[in-house]
C-alpha cells in the first residue's frame, strides 16, 4: 500500500528521472567549441606549486536543484561513488541557490533569500584573498560565458540543443560564486581567472590548470533547467574521462562533486555530495562517510589543508564546517559529531528567516557584520575577514555568535559570541578591539 507521502513524491521522482536526450555542448570535455560564444584569452601562467597537507589540488564541482535519493542511483553517480567517497550527510544552507554561492566562496550567504543581483562588497574578503596570501593559484570556469570575468545576470545564445528551436539562457551570475563578490569582480586581474570552457581547454591542453579549480556547466548540464539524470549524463561525457587525465586528475587532487540545495520544498534540504580524484587512496574507493557536512565545510578543508587563514564567519562555525574526514583523520583534526535532531534545528530548509545585508524584508535587514575575531582557524591561521574599518555593528553570523554591542577595530573585527549555529539566532554579549563601540547587532544564521 503507498503511502501518501510516496504519491506525492512521484512527479518529484519522474521529474528528476524522465530521459531528456543528452546533447553535449563540445566534441570533447578538452575540445575548443563552436557552441561557446566566449573565446578563450590565452592561457594561465604556470604557477609553483603549495604543497597541502592531504592534498595539493582542489577541484570543486557544483550541480543543481536534485535530490540525493535520485541522484545516487544514477549511473554518473554510482560511477563516482565506486572510484570515492560518498558523503551521505551532506545539507545545502538555505534556499535558493543564489545563497548558497555566496556562502561557498565568502563563508556567509548575508541573508539572502532570493536569486536578485547581490554583490558583496570589496572590503569583505573571501576564500581568494586566503588563497593568494598563501601564493595559491585559482581560477573558475563557467560554461557558456561570453567573455572572461563578465558581469551580466545571464547570457543568453542560439540553441545548441535544438538549433531550430529559440535561444536559450546557458548562463546564470547565481552560480558564479567568484563573481558574487566585488573584491573579484571590480579587480581586473582577478576577473581575468574567472574563464569559461573555452579557457578550460586552452589551460588543461596547456596544462596549465591552477591549484584551485571552480567549476559550473551550464544551466542544461548542471540539472537546473534539465534533470538529474541530464546531469548525470553530462558527469559521463566531462568528468569521468577527466579521472583518466592527468592533466586534470593529477597527483594528489581531490574533487568534489556536490548539489546547491534540495528538489523538494519542505524537505531536510540533504544534497548528494562525492569525493574523488587521485587524492583517495584505493582502499577508501566506494566507501561511505556519514559525518555530518554543509558548504562551509569545503572552506574548512582548504583551510585546515594548507594552513591558512580564516574568514571568521561560516568557515570557523566548529558545528556547520566538519572538515572531510579524509583531510580531519590523516591531520588529527578533531570533527564535531552534531546529531539529526540539531541538524531539523538548524532550519536548512527555511528561506528568509536570516537577518543580513541581503534579506528581502526590511525588517530583518542589517548592515554586514565583522568577522569573528576569536574564531579559532582550521588551519591553525588568523582571522583576516575583512580589510577596513569595520561597521560596529555586533556578529551575529551564526558563527558562534548572536546579539551583543560589537566593538571596531582597525580590521573591523569586533564581535560578539554566544551560541547561534545555523539558521538561528544566537544570544551572547559582543566583545571587540577598537576604539568606538558599535551598535548592537542581530543574530544571523549564516
Amino acid at each position: 500500500m503507498w503511502s501518501l507521502v510516496a504519491f506525492l513524491l512521484l512527479p518529484v521522482v519522474w521529474a528528476q528521472t524522465t530521459t531528456i536526450p543528452f546533447v553535449p555542448a563540445q566534441p570533447c570535455p578538452t575540445c575548443s567549441s563552436r557552441n561557446y560564444v566566449g573565446k578563450n584569452n590565452g592561457t594561465l601562467p604556470k604557477a609553483t606549486v603549495r604543497k597541502g597537507k592531504v592534498f595539493d589540488y582542489y577541484i570543486e564541482i557544483m550541480m543543481e536543484n536534485q535530490d540525493p535519493n535520485i541522484v545516487d542511483t544514477l549511473s554518473a553517480y554510482e560511477a563516482i561513488a565506486k572510484k570515492g567517497i560518498m558523503l551521505t550527510n551532506t545539507f545545502s544552507l538555505t534556499h535558493p541557490s543564489e545563497p548558497n554561492y555566496l556562502a561557498s566562496w565568502s563563508g556567509s550567504f548575508w541573508g539572502a533569500a532570493d536569486d536578485d543581483f547581490h554583490a558583496v562588497p570589496e572590503n569583505i574578503m573571501t576564500m581568494t584573498d586566503l588563497l593568494e596570501d598563501k601564493t595559491i593559484s585559482w581560477a573558475s570556469y563557467q560554461e557558456n560565458m561570453p567573455t572572461d570575468g563578465f558581469t551580466g545576470m545571464n547570457f543568453t545564445q542560439a540553441n545548441y540543443v535544438n538549433v531550430s528551436g529559440p535561444p536559450e539562457i546557458y548562463y546564470m551570475r547565481k552560480h558564479n560564486p567568484h563573481i558574487l563578490h566585488d573584491s573579484i569582480a571590480n579587480n581586473p586581474q582577478r576577473r581575468m581567472r574567472v574563464r569559461n570552457f573555452e579557457d578550460f581547454a586552452a589551460d588543461i591542453t596547456a596544462d596549465r590548470l591552477p591549484q584551485y579549480n571552480w567549476v559550473t556547466s551550464n544551466m542544461r548540464n548542471d540539472a537546473h533547467d534539465t534533470n538529474a539524470a541530464y546531469s548525470s549524463s553530462w558527469l559521463n561525457f566531462w568528468l569521468l574521462p577527466l579521472l583518466e587525465d592527468k592533466r586534470f586528475n593529477r597527483e594528489r587532487t581531490l574533487i568534489m562533486v556536490r548539489f546547491d540545495e534540495d528538489a523538494t520544498d519542505g524537505g531536510p534540504n540533504k544534497v548528494a555530495a562525492f569525493l574523488l580524484g587521485s587524492a583517495v587512496p584505493e582502499h577508501m574507493y566506494g566507501s561511505v562517510d556519514n559525518t555530518f557536512y554543509t558548504h562551509y565545510s569545503s572552506l574548512s578543508t582548504m583551510e585546515a589543508n594548507w594552513g591558512l587563514d580564516c574568514l571568521g564567519r561560516g568557515d570557523t562555525n566548529a558545528t556547520l564546517a566538519n572538515v572531510f574526514d579524509l583531510v580531519a583523520n590523516q591531520i588529527g583534526y578533531k570533527n564535531v559529531d552534531v546529531s539529526d535532531k540539531e541538524i531539523t534545528s538548524f532550519g536548512f530548509n527555511i528561506s528568509g528567516s536570516t537577518p543580513g545585508p541581503f534579506n528581502p524584508n526590511p525588517d530583518l535587514v542589517t548592515p554586514f557584520p565583522p568577522p569573528n575575531s576569536h574564531a579559532k582557524c582550521p588551519g591553525g591561521g588568523k582571522v583576516i575577514g575583512i580589510q577596513n574599518n569595520g561597521s560596529g555593528h555586533g556578529n551575529g553570523d551564526g558563527n558562534g555568535n548572536g546579539k551583543g554591542s560589537g566593538n571596531e577595530s582597525g580590521k573591523g573585527s569586533g564581535n560578539g559570541n554566544g551560541k547561534g549555529s545555523g539558521n538561528e539566532s544566537g544570544k551572547g554579549s559582543g566583545n571587540g578591539s577598537g576604539k568606538n563601540n558599535g551598535k548592537g547587532g542581530k543574530g544571523n544564521g549564516h
